[in-house]
């Protein structure tokens, strides 16, 4: 039967949760559908004329270009990891693994910075950060929707266009981005959950088989989300290592770079949201921006999550990291077993 706006059942984030996660599990915090748009995190991002793979092609997106998801749907069994699609206004599905859910929200600038600087989110698709304060200074990077940097100046333009620096933890550089793109992030946000529980009580599995993370109060479900661990690659075997770790280091944003630029998993990706780190070598629990595609492997090594599951996570586990630090070490952290 042909697909049409007419005949097209918007799906409830129930129903698509009980296709892309095992049915044994509870609580499912699902990739969000309410978003309204989206952006293609990939060169070429192939349509339908169904949700399915087989189906017709249609005009494929190109990276950046953002459409309006007018829909949601379960489409065909493959791929069986993700069958979650989503209707594009011009009548057109797009399988949702290389489509981020995005919002455009401009915000108000502020004019004065705490001393230290302020923590704030990406609240567009995307915004160009310019190597200064004015679009007649080329680009430095493409920041994304989410992505969450350390604003550490702000200058008002004769022209009345306000600019925020950002600094960038890895290069030790700066770059500017216009203000109404980026949304400080206020202390109440990040205040601890379920504090009143014990520390000893706190402790999280990531089942990498199921590629599911569910967080637990003694034997009690509290949390769970899909996730992306290590996968393999031809450059190495980047598979996420089992065992028991702690939350013992978190960042709220950091910007992660690796590989050779003309390898298939080379990556460079600066303001990675909400960074629980598990290992030395850099293991992770963190969000993403640059994919949607949770249930099966794809990073090197991290344990992606959504941006809203990470930030939850980070705000539940141990170390609880203030507003006002950029990141936060300690002997001990929150348990996490993955098997």
């Amino acid at each position: 039967m042909p697909f049409s706006r007419r005949g097209f059942l918007k799906a409830s984030i129930a129903v698509l949760a009980s296709i892309a996660m095992p049915l044994k599990l509870r609580r499912v915090e699902a990739a969000p559908y309410n978003f309204g748009q989206g952006r293609a995190t990939k060169r070429s991002v192939q349509t339908f004329d169904r949700p399915s793979l087989s189906g017709e092609k249609q005009e494929p997106l190109e990276r950046d270009t953002v459409v309006k998801i007018a829909g949601v749907t379960v489409g065909d069994e493959k791929p069986a990891h993700n069958r979650v699609w989503y209707l594009l206004e011009n009548g057109a599905f797009v399988h949702s693994g290389p489509i981020q859910p995005v919002r455009t929200t401009l915000n108000r600038p502020r004019l004065e910075l705490p001393t230290g600087g302020l923590l704030a989110e990406v609240t567009v698709p995307l915004t160009l950060a310019r190597w200064g304060p004015s679009t007649e200074f080329a680009v430095a990077y493409r920041m994304y929707y989410s992505s969450a940097h350390w604003l550490t100046r702000v200058l008002a333009q004769p022209d009345g266009q306000v600019w925020y620096r950002l600094y960038d933890d890895r290069r030790r550089l700066s770059y500017w981005g216009q203000a109404e793109h980026f949304r400080p992030i206020s202390r109440k946000e990040l205040a601890p959950i379920h504090a009143q529980v014990a520390p000893e009580e706190k402790w999280i599995r990531v089942d990498r088989t199921n590629q599911v993370l569910t967080a637990y109060e003694g034997e009690r479900q509290v949390y769970q989300a899909r996730t992306a661990t290590g996968a393999v690659f031809s450059t190495g075997d980047f598979t996420t290592p089992h065992g028991i770790f702690m939350s013992s280091r978190k960042r709220p944003s950091r910007h992660m770079a690796g590989g050779d630029i003309n390898a298939e998993d080379w990556f460079d990706l600066p303001g990675v949201p909400w960074v629980s780190y598990l290992t030395k070598g850099g293991v992770a629990i963190h969000g993403t921006y640059w994919h949607n595609d949770y249930g099966r492997p794809r990073s090197h090594g991290c344990i992606n999550v959504t941006p809203e599951a990470a930030k939850w996570i980070y705000r539940w586990t141990r170390p609880h990291v203030p507003a006002t630090k950029s990141q936060m070490w300690e002997d001990e952290g929150t348990r996490v077993e993955v098997i």
